[in-house]
């Protein structure tokens, strides 16, 4: 998983929902569905191109690379599994954002035995 911050895990699990969905990553959605300034997120996207992660052209699209992609993809996993276990022990308000602060938390070993108990116990989910 990656080391770095949250706030660099969201962009690119923003940028990898949009792609999963098929729709362009730009910098004004991106900016309105974090909650940033458009200039706050045009940022962060040139911050992170200069990293590899992503392949951005100003006032273009933001594509992930494959290092970007990978981490896009794991940090959207664990989210929704997140989701899944919290709604596994019963919690059912702000499971969204409940996700979206433990998604940055969980380490990897933890994401696996979340995972296991939401397997095991997948009969009685929902």
């Amino acid at each position: 998983m990656h080391k770095g911050k949250p706030q660099v895990e969201e962009y690119l699990e923003a940028i990898y929902r949009c792609a999963e969905a098929g729709r362009p990553a730009r910098t004004n959605e991106l900016a309105a569905e974090l909650g940033v300034s458009p200039a706050s997120a045009s940022e962060m996207i040139r911050n992170l191109s200069r990293k590899g992660y992503l392949a951005h052209t100003p006032y273009g699209i933001a594509k992930l690379t494959r290092k970007g992609e990978a981490v896009g993809r794991t940090i959207t996993e664990k989210h929704r599994l997140i989701e899944r276990f919290l709604s596994a022990i019963g919690v059912r308000k702000k499971l969204h954002q409940e996700a979206c602060v433990l998604e940055h938390a969980v380490s990897n070993e933890v994401a696996r035995a979340m995972g296991r108990f939401v397997a095991s116990r997948k009969n009685y989910l929902r």
